[in-house]
C-alpha cells in the first residue's frame, strides 16, 4: 500500500462496492482488485489498484483515479469512474441514441422516461458505451460530464 502522510485507506472498504450494487446494480466484484483512499481525514474518495506500489520514500500527492468527492448517499460519482467501472450498471442507466449522445456531450438536458429512481445521479452510455454521470430530475436528464470535456 502506498506509504503516505496524505493518504489513508477509507475506513469502509464497502462503502463504495455497496452503494453501487444498490444505486446501479453493479456487480461489487468488479471492485475485488482495488482499494479506495482518501486524503487523511477528507471526504473525497479515490480509488487504486490493489497491487499500486509506489517506491519507497516517494512522497505522494494524488492516487489513483477519484471516485466523489464525498461519500454516498450525497456523493457525485465522477464521469471517469463510470466509464471505468459502470459498463455493468443495471439500474439507473440510461443509453442514448446518437442525437441524444450529441446534446449531453454538450451538457444539454435531454427527456427521458425513468428507469427506476426518479430522482438522482444515473449511468449514462450513448451508442461505444459509457459516457459518464447524469442527473435524473423526473422525465429529464441533465449531463453531469465535467464542463473540461466541451470541445471550443
Amino acid at each position: 500500500m502506498p506509504d503516505s502522510d496524505a493518504y489513508e485507506l477509507h475506513p469502509d472498504q464497502t462503502l463504495i462496492p455497496t452503494w453501487c450494487a444498490d444505486h446501479f446494480g453493479i456487480d461489487p466484484a468488479v471492485f475485488a482488485d482495488h482499494v479506495f483512499w482518501r486524503p487523511v481525514g477528507g471526504r473525497l474518495i479515490r480509488i487504486v489498484a490493489r497491487s499500486c506500489r509506489p517506491p519507497d520514500g516517494m512522497g505522494i500527492d494524488s492516487i489513483g483515479m477519484q471516485v466523489m468527492r464525498r461519500p454516498p448517499p450525497r456523493g457525485k460519482p465522477t464521469s471517469v469512474f463510470l466509464q471505468r467501472f459502470a459498463g455493468g450498471a443495471t439500474r439507473n442507466a440510461y443509453r442514448l441514441d446518437a442525437q441524444a449522445t450529441a446534446c449531453f456531450l454538450r451538457r444539454q438536458s435531454v427527456p427521458i422516461e425513468p428507469v427506476d429512481d426518479k430522482r438522482g445521479y444515473a449511468v449514462v452510455s450513448g451508442p461505444d458505451g459509457v459516457l459518464g454521470c447524469g442527473r435524473v430530475d423526473g422525465d429529464t436528464l441533465h449531463s453531469e460530464i465535467p464542463k473540461a470535456w466541451l470541445h471550443g
